[in-house]
């Protein structure tokens, strides 16, 4: 384990801020770290003993999962989050289209745990595109043509977010815009065809652009299956965008502080809409390492009547630490 992290149960103060004494308690680095440090504010959770406690998240994980709903998913963020997880699975679905024989996991070159175990899962999800790529065999020869390189596929990938913009999207503009971004590539890509008529190239666009539409929605099916399954995975490493996909289903609001940095990386509070009811929901405090790992952050309470500190791991959203964090600029701020 890196000395970075401290063992289970360890604490520590953390930080010498003189208004807030603040403690880190440690957790487990088993891909659960999120939950173990969120679930650790609770002392029923605490007293458990550690066997007890993977029962638990392994319960919590996958009952998040099941209640998870592809509506609310879609319209995360004004279809945003959506936006961005399908663009990572359609890489990949592309990748297969393009060469069936392909080995997905040398397309995974950047260190991203979600498209990873998109790659580990591609028995849930190639049947799919291999149901598609028989129903369209003259149109796949067509398309690996014209974007059989990785170089085309991430245009094509590129030009459909960029066309989707930041604005509030659904998935019918998704898939509009998708339609439109496939038959204009097309149209650039045999455009030094000078022996095919222009017209048979119009047509082949068109055709090719219909036919992508399944594509991609064989592309949204598979991405809100496979966020399911990784959250109900238990040891798959919890990135942001699972949170920010289940946000709204956690007991708490997160903030999660920087290690190095101590700024404020993101606020789940800033997920929800304005209501009353997600305004007063209680806030955790949880540190982040990026890419790595989460620990909890309690505040020390001064010596009560008997002389005794407390530690307070959950927090009201008026709490002066929690204003004073919440004034920060956030950088995953909505």
């Amino acid at each position: 384990m890196s000395a970075l992290f401290l063992q289970p149960d360890e604490r520590q103060r953390w930080g010498d801020d003189a208004q807030f004494e603040l403690v880190r308690t440690g957790a487990p680095t088993d891909g659960n770290c999120f939950f173990h440090a969120m679930n650790v504010a609770s002392k029923s959770f605490r007293e458990m003993s550690m066997q007890e406690r993977r029962k638990w998240i392994e319960d919590q994980r996958r009952d998040l999962a099941r209640r998870m709903q592809r509506d609310t998913w879609l319209a995360t963020q004004g279809g945003q989050l959506a936006l961005l997880q399908m663009s990572q699975v359609l890489r990949l679905v592309l990748c297969a289209v393009a060469d069936p024989e392909q080995d997905l996991a040398t397309e995974v070159h950047e260190d991203n745990s979600f498209l990873r175990f998109v790659v580990d899962a591609s028995s849930q999800w190639l049947p799919a595109v291999d149901a598609w790529t028989a129903e369209h065999e003259p149109l796949q020869e067509i398309w690996s043509i014209l974007f059989g390189t990785q170089e085309q596929q991430e245009e094509l990938v590129r030009r459909w977010v960029d066309q989707c913009g930041t604005n509030e999207l659904d998935l019918d503009v998704m898939k509009t815009q998708w339609q439109e971004v496939v038959r204009t590539e097309s149209l650039a890509a045999m455009k030094g065809s000078g022996d095919v008529d222009r017209t048979v190239r119009q047509h082949v666009a068109v055709c090719l652009a219909k036919a992508a539409a399944g594509l991609l929605a064989i592309v949204e099916q598979q991405t809100f299956a496979l966020l399911q399954r990784r959250v109900q995975t238990f040891g798959e490493w919890t990135d942001v965008d699972m949170i920010m996909s289940m946000h709204h289903l956690l007991p708490y609001d997160v903030l999660f502080v920087q290690r190095d940095s101590r700024d404020v990386f993101a606020d789940t509070g800033s997920w929800h809409g304005k209501s009353d009811a997600d305004a007063s929901r209680p806030v955790l405090l949880l540190l982040h390492f990026p890419n790595a790992h989460f620990e909890n952050i309690g505040k020390m309470l001064p010596p009560d009547g008997d002389g005794k500190q407390r530690l307070v791991r959950v927090f009201a959203p008026d709490d002066p630490l929690v204003v004073a964090l919440r004034q920060q600029d956030t950088s995953f701020a909505s």
